[in-house]
């Protein structure tokens, strides 16, 4: 009863969803089950850790892979940290959900750029909402609506009004 450790190149997938990997000169091609613990997608060419025993052979690792790799969850699933928690990504980061709710006492955005695409816009701040920029331009639609106890506009320089009416009072 040998347990042979050995990797083998992919050839494709099976229709079972084995996947077929030449294996080296002492087994050729062979069908291998998947033994991670998460769901890896093979491209042709990658190269598999395996393990075989008695015909039977399992993937147990990746050398080298070009393949997607995906952790799935049957049902609610929690990731967590004792310390601090970084997901990375050298393409980018996505995050797809019906629903996504952030909870925090602070949160930072750092960004080159933000673009946001939404079909309405509600925000709420409790005490003061205070905001700098280099300069602003805004285009309305519709009615631009601003309701205060007091409003103050205060410029350096000149402040012009246009439109085809003013009614003061």
């Amino acid at each position: 009863m040998t347990i042979v450790c050995t990797t083998g190149t992919v050839l494709g997938a099976a229709a079972d969803g084995r996947v077929r990997v030449r294996c080296g000169a002492e087994a050729g091609e062979i069908l291998a089950a998947w033994a991670l613990p998460f769901r890896f997608v093979p491209e042709v060419g990658d190269v598999l850790q395996l393990l075989g025993q008695n015909g039977r052979w399992w993937v147990t690792g990746i050398v080298a892979g070009r393949g997607r790799a995906m952790l799935a969850f049957r049902g609610d699933a929690r990731l967590g940290a004792a310390g601090e928690l970084r997901l990375s990504g050298a393409g980018g980061v996505r995050i797809a959900a019906p629903e996504v709710h952030l909870q925090t006492e602070s949160l930072q955005r750092d960004a080159g750029a933000v673009v946001a695409k939404v079909g309405a816009s509600e925000e709420r701040t409790a005490g003061a909402l205070e905001e700098r920029a280099g300069a602003t331009s805004r285009m309305v639609d519709g009615l631009d609506l601003t309701t205060a106890g007091r409003v103050e506009t205060v410029a350096k320089g000149a402040v012009r009004i246009d439109g085809d009416l003013l009614q003061l009072g």
